[in-house]
């Protein structure tokens, strides 16, 4: 399995995440880090002789498996699992879905039905949570929004939220606003950088409303995670969120009407229980689903079928 970069980005976890999950079924999983990151051409030589003792290679769908493909053995099955579509590069994307020899794959229907569109196959995996421990914590809520902050990929819109805050802290004088993210991030709040599973089950905990303002998402596992600890999301209807989730379950915005996300948040900041029954009924849905599920679907997929 070829992972980007070493960080903690949701993307790479998920594959981590995917990985250990084969790994503890029976499978012996090697993972390669790239030296330089979604470049797989500096190491064009390394990766074809690895292919010769694999029967199965597994790559994210925005990396540019494609490139290699006349280099690799073909007794070595290839597959792209796409967790994004056209937010990191649509062109190594359409790439990798136009290549007949790789196997697509993805945790998202909306993106099964885009590739399927373009006259590709393609799989679907299932939606689940990849971290076990997220769950809700006993914790002071205040008057505390939550979101993640990205400085690097625009799409993740940070800058909706903070945006929007003046407006917020108009109506609603008390409120804190509470973030984590993998890059620094200068805001007016409090951040965190890099937390653990543990962690962020707290700061989601610690929330009374989390934002997902994401242009657009894969799933999104922000919104996902907060609802796993009974936050209450608010959210923008950037097709990942509905995934899992619709409007009962969260309070949707459309990009185009920021002054919609800022009266959700503030409804949602002056009514705890309409918020905590909210909260509640998403928590019933998002808690049944499980990743032995997703595993299940990902070994069926493994194990054959054409690509294409």
């Amino acid at each position: 399995m070829i992972l980007p970069h070493d960080g903690d980005s949701g993307g790479v976890r998920r594959m981590r995440r995917i990985a250990a999950g084969l790994q503890e079924r029976g499978y012996l999983v090697t993972s390669l880090v790239l030296r330089s990151e979604r470049d797989l051409v500096t190491q064009w030589e390394e990766i074809p002789l690895l292919c010769q003792h694999l029967d199965r290679l597994i790559c994210p769908g925005d990396l540019p498996l494609w490139q290699l493909v006349p280099f690799i053995p073909p007794q070595c099955s290839l597959y792209t699992f796409h967790l994004h579509l056209g937010m990191h590069d649509w062109n190594t994307e359409n790439r990798n879905i136009f290549c007949r020899r790789i196997h697509k794959a993805t945790t998202a229907r909306w993106i099964q039905t885009r590739i399927r569109q373009m006259g590709s196959r393609c799989e679907w995996f299932g939606v689940a949570p990849f971290d076990g421990d997220i769950y809700e914590v006993p914790a002071d809520r205040g008057l505390r929004i939550g979101t993640l902050a990205h400085a690097w990929y625009g799409w993740k819109n940070t800058r909706a939220v903070i945006d929007a805050l003046p407006a917020i802290q108009e109506q609603c004088p008390g409120m804190e606003l509470l973030a984590y993210g993998q890059n620094s991030y200068d805001l007016p709040g409090r951040f965190v950088l890099k937390p653990d599973a543990c962690c962020r089950r707290t700061i989601y905990s610690q929330c009374r409303v989390w934002i997902v303002p994401s242009i657009s998402e894969g799933i999104g596992m922000c919104g996902l995670e907060a609802m796993l600890c009974r936050t209450p999301v608010v959210s923008a209807d950037n097709r990942g969120i509905r995934e899992y989730a619709d409007e009962d379950t969260c309070l949707l915005f459309q990009l185009a009407k920021p002054e919609d996300m800022v009266r959700h948040v503030l409804h949602l900041l002056h009514d705890w229980d309409a918020g905590r029954r909210m909260a509640e009924c998403a928590y019933a849905r998002v808690s049944t689903l499980k990743f032995d599920d997703c595993l299940d679907l990902i070994e069926g997929i493994l194990g054959g079928g054409e690509s294409g």
